[in-house]
């Protein structure tokens, strides 16, 4: 077995001063604060401070942008995702390949699955991470309607059309939407 460190929640969280950073920026109404971010919405939820979820101008695009939380109460789904069903498989491969590392981890959030292997030896994890990624794009084929996202440290299978540019064009429409019902309210 290989060392690998793991790291408790406070480790992965935003630190406390850049909670109370984002705090002040919301509490001018003028601004909005967006946050994208690649993990579960309840994850997001516990922690980001409840102040700030209240916040109606902070909102988070969780889930590689497929959820768009305007507030706590208030989560939409930004795309729709009808056949899930390539998550098991997904998730079955890559958890087979966390046999052979110690510190990979395998995610699944609403639509997409994703390997993590940053707490692993790195020498070893990208060794494997080349080896999944071949793996499942042999399993998938060029024209699939998913996309393998290797980055730094995880390989991610995800709807080709949950793209960052997508995301952004549906969070400046909600924008709009919202900036228009504060003008209409004015």
């Amino acid at each position: 077995a290989l060392p690998f460190k793991q790291l408790s929640r406070s480790e992965m969280c935003p630190r406390t001063q850049i909670i109370h950073w984002l705090q002040e920026i919301c509490y001018d109404k003028n601004n909005i604060v967006v946050i994208f971010s690649d993990r579960h919405c309840n994850y997001v939820d516990q922690v980001f401070d409840a102040v700030l979820m209240e916040q109606e101008n902070f909102w988070v695009a969780a889930e590689s942008g497929y959820w768009l939380m305007t507030n706590k109460k208030h989560r939409s789904e930004l795309f729709k995702v009808k056949d899930k069903h390539w998550m098991a498989t997904i998730k079955q491969i890559m958890a087979s390949y966390c046999e052979n590392i110690d510190g990979a981890i395998v995610y699944e959030n609403s639509c997409t699955v994703m390997w993590n292997y940053k707490n692993a030896e790195e020498e070893h994890g990208c060794k494997f991470a080349n080896e999944l990624a071949t793996h499942l794009q042999h399993l998938i084929g060029r024209h699939s309607p998913l996309e393998i996202v290797h980055g730094n440290g995880f390989i991610e299978v995800l709807p080709r059309k949950l793209n960052k540019k997508a995301v952004f064009k549906n969070i400046l429409a909600n924008l709009q939407s919202y900036l228009n019902h504060q003008i209409e309210s004015f």
